[in-house]
């Protein structure tokens, strides 16, 4: 890897990290189409690095919360242990995907996210909700979180965060607890691809982690001071552009 590269790649990370530390998910979402559209890498290299990046991020912007007691790890355990089956099955998918129809359907994914994000305004639950975890809804939750993982290398904050909303958390805990779930299941996922003997560009990963780390750093000096409903506005219609921009790159590949 040539100095120019490792400096690409560190710069590409620290998007990533601020878009985590700020809202608590999004990471793969930044960082899959950057691995693809800058740096070249082919989408199922790209979903693999993702993991390893976004756990690495998730892992760094969880340490102020932890010491403000903020992460719900008995509501992160069950939503890990439910999404297992889930990742597993999600993983075997994407073995079977090719490349196109894996960028394409990934684009898709994105613009639902988006258009979500725009539409919704969900109320903040009460400060003491989240006691009494509803199972079969933790059950849904592990789920959806785990069959995305698998598949899109994507940690899932996009669908966690709402999905800790509906479990009564508010805003203070889910964002960190989806840090935390993050984290785990793309350390699962990484695992289940190592194990099926799939590769993982570690050249490009280790430095746009590490530039991640430093945009994880910035959101948690940043984040007391800006709302939360411009920054997840703002967040949707740049994955809205980053969705096209994905799904205009892969035109070339089924020719």
């Amino acid at each position: 890897m040539t100095p120019e590269r490792a400096l690409t790649a560190a710069l590409l990370g620290v998007p990533i990290g601020l878009a985590l530390g700020l809202v608590g998910g999004g990471g793969s979402l930044l960082t899959v189409p950057l691995l693809i559209g800058v740096l070249g890498v082919p989408p199922k290299l790209a979903t693999g690095a993702s993991l390893m990046i976004v756990a690495a991020n998730a892992t760094g912007a969880l340490g102020a919360h932890i010491r403000a007691r903020r992460v719900q790890y008995r509501m992160a355990a069950l939503i890990v242990l439910t999404g297992t089956l889930g990742t597993a099955a999600g993983t075997l998918v994407h073995a079977r995907l090719n490349e196109r129809a894996l960028t394409l359907a990934f684009a898709a994914l994105m613009v639902l996210i988006a258009v979500n994000l725009l539409r919704g305004r969900t109320p903040e639950p009460p400060a003491d909700a989240g006691a009494h975890v509803p199972r079969r809804k933790v059950l849904l939750a592990g789920t959806l979180v785990g069959l995305t993982t698998g598949v899109f290398g994507v940690g899932g904050g996009f669908v966690i965060i709402p999905a800790l909303l509906a479990l009564g958390l508010g805003m203070r805990q889910a964002v960190p607890t989806s840090l935390l779930i993050i984290a785990l299941n793309s350390v699962l996922a990484l695992g289940l691809r190592a194990l099926s003997g799939a590769a993982v560009p570690v050249g490009d990963a280790v430095p746009m982690g590490l530039g991640g780390l430093a945009g994880s750093a910035l959101a948690a000096r940043i984040a007391p001071r800006l709302g939360h409903a411009g920054l997840t506005r703002a967040f949707a219609l740049l994955v809205l552009g980053l969705a096209g921009v994905l799904a205009w790159s892969a035109r070339g590949d089924g020719a």
